[in-house]
């Protein structure tokens, strides 16, 4: 099998090819203007992600949606400031995924989806608490809420299914 070595980093061909693919599907789903599809996806490739090709296929891959999001208008400029919050509890997501790699898949999945869906709510509690109840804050606590856990969730269901279908999970 033919293999690419940077520093310390080997990538195969199979392995490559999984990353370009995921790269191009997460380049496409942030157009998804609807947030329970777009982060089920989001969720989904980043579990993919650490599943094909590790932890740092994940990590890289877990601060484009947000980039893409911002660069093509999605993100209305009054919650710039919250895209980082969002490529963090994607990384901690991955992190928290790749660390549970021995467990059951329920606690690994389970533990993830916690982990992001927690530290979201309670930076929108942190928003919340700070700016008071303007619609922009019922917005982002929306965003930060409970819509966290369902698009984490669904996103692992279809990940760990798609993984079982071939065999990985």
């Amino acid at each position: 099998m033919t293999s690419l070595s940077l520093s310390r980093i080997k990538i195969d061909a199979k392995q490559g090819t999984v990353f370009l693919v995921l790269l191009i599907a997460m380049s496409i789903v942030p157009l998804i203007r609807v947030q329970l599809v777009s982060g089920m996806l989001v969720n989904t490739m980043l579990f993919l992600a650490v599943s094909y090709i590790g932890k740092r296929a994940g990590f890289a891959l877990s601060i484009l949606p947000s980039l893409i999001a911002f660069w093509v208008g999605l993100v209305p400029a009054v919650a710039l400031p919250f895209i980082p919050w969002i490529m963090a509890s994607n990384v901690l997501l991955v992190a928290v995924f790749a660390a549970a790699q021995n467990s059951h898949s329920i606690v690994r999945y389970g533990t993830s989806v916690a982990a992001k869906g927690i530290f979201l709510v309670l930076f929108g509690s942190l928003v919340g608490a700070l700016f008071g109840g303007t619609s922009f804050v019922h917005i982002l606590s929306t965003m930060f809420g409970w819509i966290q856990f369902v698009t984490a969730g669904a996103g692992a269901v279809l990940a760990y299914t798609m993984l079982r279908v071939t065999r990985k999970a």
